[in-house]
């Protein structure tokens, strides 16, 4: 787990960058596009040329839509924040790693004793640091992760931007009948053609490029687990019993007496034998004994 986080961590650096740089692309180019729409409007429109439906829900939806990519101004900023937390991410996963598999310094274990943390065989686990680091680095992994919801809270707009812009390429203007049948139409038209130009050269493909990389962004994301959960960690010691059954030959003893007889003298004489004898209770247990564990899990 700690290590996929570190490796997805090093491409959400990467992807986040991306995201800026297009993001910054895409206002530098809106201005491009918004100077047009305006400058053409001025041009054309002169003496109510533009009160027809056509042309003028035509610019309605050119408004709109430079209008909704503005409001991703905030993206190369949001982008910049969340990919500042990435080296604080990476650092946390590798301190986690780390406690992992090497010993902590004396100091850590004498503070186990003095506060009594370790009272029994089962509070032992607690000698590995990362039982007391994991919980706390989660949380904080959680808070970083956060940030990058500035990035995801504009992803839709993204999206709308470009599917607008698509919406706006796809009018072939110069069949239009109606606007054809005038001079006055016929600039209207041309305007409107060299609209169409200025969003497919200047903004298409930038905003393109944010689209696919806000998914690359979330698709990352989706693959963190602290990102929509929360981490839950139990640590302790499971207590078992061991026994033994024992069938083994041991030595032991048997009282005898016997009677002697010598010049109408009698005398008994009683004595311990010693002999082999079979032991075999049914079992002989041992010391209990604990195995430390850990479990979490992503609720």
């Amino acid at each position: 787990m700690l290590n996929n986080w570190i490796t997805l961590f090093a491409s959400l650096k990467k992807k986040t960058a991306d995201v800026e740089t297009y993001a910054k692309q895409v206002q530098s180019r809106l201005k491009i596009v918004s100077s047009k729409v305006n400058s053409v409007k001025a041009s054309v429109c002169k003496n109510s040329a533009c009160k027809g439906s056509t042309p003028a829900n035509a610019f309605k939806k050119y408004s709109g839509t430079v209008s909704n990519i503005l409001s991703l101004q905030g993206v190369p900023n949001a982008a910049q924040r969340s990919n500042a937390n990435i080296p604080k991410m990476t650092q946390i996963a590798r301190n986690a790693l780390k406690y992992t598999t090497a010993a902590a310094d004396e100091s850590y274990y004498v503070g186990l004793a003095n506060d009594y943390q370790i009272n029994s065989l089962r509070d032992f686990i607690k000698a590995f640091r990362v039982i007391e680091y994991l919980p706390q680095a989660a949380e904080d992994l959680k808070k970083y992760g956060n940030t990058f919801n500035l990035i995801s809270n504009h992803v839709g707009a993204a999206r709308d931007g470009a599917a607008s812009i698509n919406s706006i390429l796809s009018v072939n203007w110069s069949k239009n009948s109606e606007l054809a049948k005038t001079a006055v139409g016929r600039k209207v038209r041309d305007g409107l053609i060299s609209i169409q130009k200025s969003f497919k050269n200047e903004l298409k493909g930038p905003l393109d490029n944010l689209v696919k990389a806000n998914k690359a962004v979330e698709d990352l994301l989706n693959q963190f687990q602290l990102r929509k959960k929360r981490l839950e960690f139990v640590s302790g010691g499971v207590p078992y019993n061991r026994w033994t059954n024992v069938d083994m030959p041991v030595p032991c003893n048997k009282e005898k007496t016997k009677t002697f007889n010598s010049n109408g003298f009698t005398k008994d004489y009683t004595w311990d034998e010693i002999k082999t004898c079979q032991y075999s209770p049914p079992k002989v247990p041992f010391v209990k004994t604990f195995i430390p564990f850990t479990k979490y899990r992503f609720v």
